[in-house]
């Protein structure tokens, strides 16, 4: 009696029958809803992808993807399984990752950081001259922040994303402040502004070169909503997401535009920096570092953090 019951236990125990290399399968199927990509991230074929699938299903006694005219679509059971399990996919990660003391000077490979518009201009140049010097073997693209970002992240195409504060509140994405940054205001050398304090009276009669930012002010500016709590309405005269664009309006108008600490205003002899004599909350603000759960405890994404941090803090006019 006891033979039989040891022996139903262990026929019931699916671990011990599952190969772990389809668990990665699985994880990128369900961030990719794609055959062909998955088979793309995984450096296998498709065939390969499809074989694996197929063991998964007969494993979970499930069809984990049906097809759909997008791709492949989870069904409950996957998506259920996968809350269960991607978890401890991540935290098995972290441990194999964490098994050899981390030396940044021997990474290697390819790695992307996302940064706003804003940052992509203020700090690319110095984050190509850290990494070079930190991290010689590792190539790092830099990208502009966009509304497919945080499903980069997700998938694990990028590495991190720097922004200010973002709305969404994902249970994957982790928030991590870097540095504090203070609002500045840009114009033209011998704009009529320079001779007056700046204050939100005396800019109110020249329009805003507004910068769009994905997930963080492409609806909303926080220039204008902070002017108008103060009682004015401010006019935009142009708006991009491109912040050449924008410098340029500036050196050919009576604009003004609102930019961080961080930029570089060095590398433009013909525009000059104001601090504003404006009160306000958005005069402060944080630029965030975003990444997955998957690296909460990885030293190396603390080396990463602390590295940006410190760029940042390099590029802010003293």
């Amino acid at each position: 009696m006891i033979s039989h019951t040891r022996v139903s236990t262990l026929a019931k125990n699916r671990f011990n029958n599952l190969d772990l290399n389809l668990l990665r399968v699985f994880k990128v199927l369900l961030e990719e809803k794609n055959m062909r990509k998955a088979a793309e991230r995984l450096f296998v074929s498709q065939p390969a992808v499809s074989q694996s699938l197929q063991k998964l299903r007969h494993h979970f006694d499930d069809l984990l993807f049906v097809k759909v005219k997008t791709g492949l679509e989870p069904t409950t059971f996957s998506e259920q399984l996968a809350r269960d399990l991607l978890p401890l996919l991540h935290q098995l990660e972290s441990v194999v990752n964490a098994s050899s003391a981390f030396d940044p000077a021997e990474l290697d490979g390819e790695v992307t950081i996302a940064l706003s518009s804003q940052f992509v201009f203020s700090i690319s140049g110095e984050i190509y001259r850290y990494f070079s010097r930190t991290a010689p073997n590792l190539t790092v693209h830099v990208t502009s922040w966009n509304e497919h970002t945080i499903e980069g992240i997700e998938k694990g195409d990028i590495l991190l994303g720097v922004n200010a504060p973002i709305t969404e509140r994902l249970p994957f994405l982790i928030e991590q402040e870097l540095t504090q940054l203070t609002a500045k205001i840009l114009v033209r050398r011998g704009h009529p502004i320079m001779d007056q304090p700046i204050t939100a009276e005396n800019l109110v009669p020249y329009p805003l070169a507004r910068l769009l930012v994905s997930n963080y002010s492409k609806l909303t500016s926080p220039t204008v909503d902070a002017f108008k709590r103060l009682g004015f309405e401010l006019e935009v005269g142009f708006a991009s997401e491109f912040p050449l664009v924008l410098i340029d309006v500036l050196r050919h108008s009576d604009m003004f535009m609102g930019i961080s600490d961080s930029f570089p205003i060095q590398d433009y002899p013909d525009l000059i920096m104001l601090e504003p004599d404006i009160h306000v909350p958005e005069a402060y603000y944080p630029a965030n570092g975003y990444f997955h759960s998957r690296h909460a405890n990885s030293e190396m994404m603390n080396w990463f953090t602390h590295s940006l941090a410190d760029i940042f803090e390099r590029s802010k006019q003293h």
